[in-house]
């Protein structure tokens, strides 16, 4: 079995995804075409350069193609895109027999109709992309496809017309690397984080609302964290004692794996139709932009709980988010196919 994944980084989780199959004893690489810019892991970077037309580009992806096609039994796409431009090689790879996944994380396939229909927070301002063009291209990716993968339930509604074969693979962490720093149950000044990609999205200003109110009341310090290495994230995430994902998006993202499993308790906004979706022992702080000032001050108030959930926080991503645990998913996926 020889599995590549290509070609966008996600968050970290294209490394995470290939070196939890290795972990497993699969043979899997990762290709990018360029490095990411918060410095996440790389495996086989490709770059193109020289070309000044979308006919060169191509070109130079069909050769790239062609120098990979026959080293490789599954190819496992992400975010909708694959080596060659607009997928035109998903029909090669079909025809060839090959075995194909593509993976889709959000804004990929996020229909605003549904999204605003099921989620109240959700604005036009949040959404990305053109939706009859997603449409489209859900249309097209569906002919090719042996299997649709996403990492959340949320996503499930937007892609089920298309796709006849849906896995859930959960975000996968290295539980190894990150090792936990529970909050002290004494603090006289606890630290708060919020690390939003997009701001609009994450909800921060409904954060940044509830932290002005509580700084009124309460001693604790506040970090923003914005366009900074994935290094330099996690370490201050390591000496936080609270953090705060996203409050109005509905379901979890890889940060809020990523803080639990560093041993934190994580407020995030997850939609109440997808609450049963989650393995019951979830220990996020649910928080909607209503009732997050609340729940923050609730985590203020003690120490105890801080340190409790954190505890909580760290065995939930042992249970579902190891690198082991994901690696062993996805093989026994690829082995179904």
């Amino acid at each position: 079995m020889r599995v590549l994944h290509a070609p966008i980084e996600i968050a970290g989780q294209l490394w995470e995804y290939t070196d939890a199959l290795r972990k497993v004893g699969v043979n899997a690489r990762k290709l990018t075409f360029e490095e990411h810019p918060f410095g996440y892991k790389d495996d086989i970077i490709i770059k193109i350069t020289g070309a000044t037309h979308v006919y060169d580009l191509v070109g130079a992806e069909i050769k790239i193609f062609t120098e990979l096609v026959n080293s490789f039994d599954i190819f496992h796409f992400h975010f909708g895109e694959s080596l060659i431009h607009q997928n035109l090689d998903l029909p090669a790879l079909k025809f060839m027999g090959k075995k194909v996944l593509m993976n889709f994380w959000g804004s990929d396939v996020r229909l605003k109709s549904i999204a605003k229909q099921k989620n109240p927070f959700y604005s036009d301002e949040m959404h990305l992309g053109d939706d009859n063009l997603k449409i489209e291209k859900l249309k097209i990716i569906s002919r090719f496809v042996d299997c649709a993968v996403i990492s959340d339930y949320e996503l499930y509604e937007y892609i089920e017309p298309f796709f006849k074969n849906i896995k859930l693979i959960r975000q996968a962490v290295d539980t190894e690397v990150l090792q936990p720093k529970y909050p002290e149950p004494v603090n006289e000044r606890p630290v708060i984080v919020h690390a939003p990609s997009r701001t609009n999205v994450k909800g921060t200003s409904f954060v940044e609302n509830a932290i002005e109110k509580l700084l009124l009341k309460y001693n604790f310090e506040y970090i923003r964290l914005s366009g900074l290495p994935h290094d330099k994230v996690l370490s201050t995430i390591l000496n936080s004692d609270i953090v705060i994902d996203q409050v109005i998006l509905g379901a979890h993202g890889i940060l809020s794996v990523e803080a639990m499993a560093l041993g934190k308790p994580v407020v995030c906004y997850i939609r109440e139709d997808l609450i049963d979706k989650y393995p019951s022992d979830l220990p996020l702080v649910n928080a909607t932009p209503v009732t997050l000032e609340e729940e923050i001050e609730k985590l203020l108030q003690s120490g105890e709980l801080r340190h409790e959930i954190g505890k909580r926080s760290r065995k939930y991503v042992e249970n579902y988010h190891s690198k082991i645990t994901i690696g062993l998913e996805l093989k026994k996926l690829y082995e179904t196919l």
